[in-house]
C-alpha cells in the first residue's frame, strides 16, 4: 500500500477513545502517527529507537506492532535491503470518520465500532513491565 500523506487527526481521536486498546498500544500507534511526516507518509523508526523514545523495550514495541498489523491499525512497507521498514497508522474503513472535524460523540461512536471490530483480545496481556 502506498502512502502519500498521513491520515487526518480525527483518526487519532478514534484510537484514543477506544476502550479496548491499552494505553501502551495507543501510545505506540500515536507515535507512529506523529512520526509519519515524510513525503511518503511513513515512519521509518526501528523498534529499538521507538522503544527508547517511549521508555519501552524493543520486544514490547515489536509485539505491539505485530498486533496492530494483525488487526489492521498499522501498515508496513518494505523499503528495500538494508533500510528500515516504513510504518503507517491506519483505521479499518468502517471506523474512519468522513470529515476532519469530529464531535466528541462522533469520536466515541467510531471508537465503539473499532472496539467491536477488535473484539475481546487485547494485548495488554503484552507485558509493559519489560522495560529496557
Amino acid at each position: 500500500m502506498n502512502r502519500s500523506r498521513k491520515p487526518p487527526w480525527s483518526f487519532a481521536r478514534v484510537v484514543k477513545a477506544s476502550a479496548t486498546l491499552s494505553p501502551t498500544v495507543k501510545l505506540i500507534w500515536l507515535e507512529h502517527y506523529g512520526l509519519a511526516n515524510g513525503a511518503d507518509g511513513v515512519a521509518t523508526i526501528g523498534a529499538g529507537g521507538l522503544g527508547r523514545r517511549l521508555g519501552l523495550s524493543r520486544a514490547t514495541v515489536e509485539r505491539v506492532r505485530a498486533y496492530l498489523l494483525r488487526v489492521g491499525l498499522l501498515g508496513k512497507r518494505d523499503r528495500g535491503v538494508g533500510r528500515t521498514a516504513g510504518w503507517f497508522p491506519i483505521l479499518p474503513a468502517r471506523c474512519r470518520p468522513q470529515g476532519t472535524r469530529l464531535t466528541d460523540d462522533d469520536a466515541q461512536r467510531y471508537a465503539e465500532l473499532l472496539d467491536t471490530m477488535l473484539g475481546p483480545e487485547v494485548p495488554e496481556q503484552i507485558p509493559t513491565s519489560i522495560m529496557p
